[in-house]
C-alpha cells in the first residue's frame, strides 16, 4: 500500500492536530460577540453535510458566524480559492491539504470533517463484464480529479489487489456524472461518493469496492477536515475558535440525527432526492 501509506497518515495526523475530535465541542462563551461573515468552499459531496447541519441548527449562529457556502467542482479549486483569499475557510482532503504543506503554502487544519468507509466506492454499470478490481486492470476510471484523494485511493485499492498502483486511466469526471459516464461508456468504472452512490445503485450500478476500507484494513478512516489560512488565523483567532466549536458541534449532532444529515445533503445538493444516503 506504498501509494497511500503516506495520505492515510497524513489523514490521521492532521485530524489530530484539528482539535478537539468530533463529540467533543470545545467551551466558549458566546454572547455579544461580533456578528462575522465568512465563506466556505465546499464541493458536492455528502461529507459537506456538517456543514449545514450546523447552518442549519443555529450552531454557526450561536457563534456569531453567518455562513456563505461557494462551490467548487473538486478540491484541488478550494485550496487555491482559500490562498485567494475567496473563502475564509475550506473543505479539503489529503490529496490537497498535504501536498499544499509540503509546498510550504500557508495553511493550517481547523477541525476534522468526516469519516469515510462504505459511503465511497468504486461502482460499473449495470451490464458490465467486470466483477472484481482484478478485472478494471488497464481500464478507464472515472475520478473527480487526477491527483484527488479518489484517484490515490484507486491506486491504492489495485495495489491492494496486487496490481500495479498506476495500472487504469484515470479520467475526471464529478461525482454527479459518475453513474451517466458509465451507462454511456465514456469510462469503465467510478469512484463515487454518497449521496450520488446510493442514486447510483438504484439505477443498477454495482459496487466493485471500497476503497477507503481497501486500503485501511477494511476500517473506516478519517478523509477529510477544514482549514483555513495562516494568515487568516492568526489575524482572526477568536473566529478561527467560533467555527471550530460550531463544525464540531455539528459532526457530532449529524452523527447522532441521520435526517437532519440527510436534509443538509437535500439542501446542499437540490437535484438530489432526499433519501438517497447522507453518510
Amino acid at each position: 500500500m506504498a501509494v497511500l501509506a503516506t495520505s492515510a497518515a497524513a489523514v490521521l495526523a492532521l485530524s489530530a492536530c484539528s482539535g478537539a475530535p468530533s463529540g467533543e465541542t470545545p467551551t466558549g462563551d458566546s454572547d455579544q460577540q461580533e456578528i462575522v461573515d465568512i465563506t466556505v468552499g465546499v464541493m458536492p459531496a455528502s461529507e459537506i453535510a456538517g456543514l449545514q447541519v450546523g447552518i442549519d441548527e443555529g450552531f454557526f449562529e450561536e457563534e456569531g458566524l453567518n455562513v456563505t457556502t461557494q462551490f467548487a467542482a473538486g478540491g484541488s479549486a478550494l485550496v487555491p480559492a482559500l490562498i485567494a483569499g475567496d473563502v475564509q475557510f475550506s473543505f479539503a482532503s489529503a490529496a490537497q491539504t498535504v501536498p499544499a504543506l509540503s509546498e510550504g503554502l500557508p495553511i493550517r487544519v481547523v477541525a476534522p470533517a468526516a469519516t469515510s468507509g462504505e459511503n465511497q466506492s468504486l461502482i460499473v454499470s449495470a451490464d458490465s463484464p467486470f466483477t472484481s478490481v482484478e478485472d478494471l486492470a488497464g481500464k478507464r476510471i472515472g475520478v473527480v480529479l487526477v491527483n484527488s484523494l479518489a484517484d490515490f485511493l484507486t491506486r491504492g485499492t489495485f495495489e491492494e489487489a496486487g496490481l500495479a498502483a498506476t495500472d487504469f486511466e484515470p479520467l475526471e469526471i464529478a461525482y454527479p456524472d459518475a453513474f451517466a459516464a458509465l451507462e454511456a461508456g465514456r469510462t469503465d468504472a467510478a469512484f463515487i461518493s454518497e449521496p450520488f452512490q446510493t442514486t447510483a445503485v438504484q439505477a443498477g450500478a454495482r459496487i466493485i469496492a471500497y476503497p477507503f476500507l481497501e486500503v485501511n484494513g477494511g476500517d473506516p478512516l478519517v478523509s477529510t477536515e477544514w482549514i483555513t489560512t495562516n494568515q487568516y488565523a492568526e489575524s482572526n483567532p477568536d473566529v478561527v475558535e467560533r467555527f471550530e466549536r460550531a463544525i464540531l458541534k455539528a459532526n457530532a449532532y449529524a452523527s447522532e440525527n441521520e435526517q437532519a444529515a440527510r436534509d443538509a445533503v437535500r439542501t446542499l445538493l437540490p437535484d438530489v432526492d432526499p433519501d438517497d444516503g447522507a453518510h
